[in-house]
């Protein structure tokens, strides 16, 4: 008996934290969040409501559309000269090294109806989408010199 309350309970306590999870991070009650780092340095957040009213939308590759900021709309305050490499990471801890040459044509997705993945997403025009990055949440920019 007692070994049946306790996995109930555990199931019970499993359940609470994956829905206080879930309403955390996807359904906007708390507002998601991208952080921008230059080296080790936080150059910047964004809510993803200030993202929406920096938005525009654009054509992906597949031909559809969807609202997006440009990259460098979003670091265009910052003075470096040559970014080396972009990372963005994603709320698990994925992340994908991009080349900085790839700068100009990375956007930040809002894809808000897609709640496994989370709202905001990493995408580089001319690279394929492995190199994609969703439930964005940092992004770290690397210069030269």
């Amino acid at each position: 008996m007692n070994k049946k309350l306790l996995l109930v309970i555990g199931i019970f306590i499993i359940f609470a934290v994956a829905l206080t999870l879930y309403y955390t991070y996807f359904t906007g009650k708390e507002e998601w969040m991208l952080e921008i780092y230059v080296g080790n340095s936080k150059y910047a957040s964004y809510k993803l409501s200030e993202l929406e009213s920096l938005s525009s939308t654009i054509k992906l590759p597949d031909g559809t559309t969807a609202p997006a900021v440009s990259l460098v709309n979003l670091i265009k305050n910052i003075n470096i000269s040559t970014i080396s490499k972009i990372t963005p990471y994603g709320v698990d801890g994925y992340h994908r090294d991009i080349p900085g040459n790839y700068a100009l044509k990375s956007y930040i997705l809002i894809l808000k109806n897609d709640p496994e993945n989370g709202p905001l997403r990493f995408m580089t025009m001319g690279l394929s989408r492995k190199y994609w990055v969703k439930a964005l949440v940092k992004i770290v920019i690397e210069v030269e010199g």
